[in-house]
């Protein structure tokens, strides 16, 4: 199972490369937008890591009630960082300038 996550991460890599490189060019002039889309990246990394932690847990059928809690625990921060995540870099999207501007829309 650890090999098959081990194929994915170059493109998780790429993937958050990418976007970090298209937030640097294209956000770096309005400050308040850069940190809210570098805040979402890094909260979506933080929800990888995570999420990568739960495949280090004994198996579930060796559980007992401290690793379902600690379970419960960490899937429920995990799915938190995606939900500041995606509302960072939506709040990042709808702060920059032009996003609502009238002349653009005619």
């Amino acid at each position: 199972m650890a090999a098959i996550h081990r194929r994915f991460l170059p493109v998780i890599v790429g993937l958050l490369g990418s976007l970090a490189f298209f937030f640097w060019r294209r956000l770096r002039g309005v400050p308040g937008c850069l940190v809210l889309g570098f805040a979402g990246l890094g909260a979506y990394v933080a929800a990888i890591g995570l999420e990568a932690v739960v495949y280090l847990l004994p198996s579930m059928a060796e559980w007992g009630e401290a690793e379902a809690s600690r379970y419960r625990g960490m899937t429920t921060i995990e799915e938190a960082f995606e939900f500041f995540g995606t509302t960072a870099i939506a709040a990042s999207a709808l702060r920059y300038p032009g996003t609502f501007d009238e002349e653009e829309r005619a």
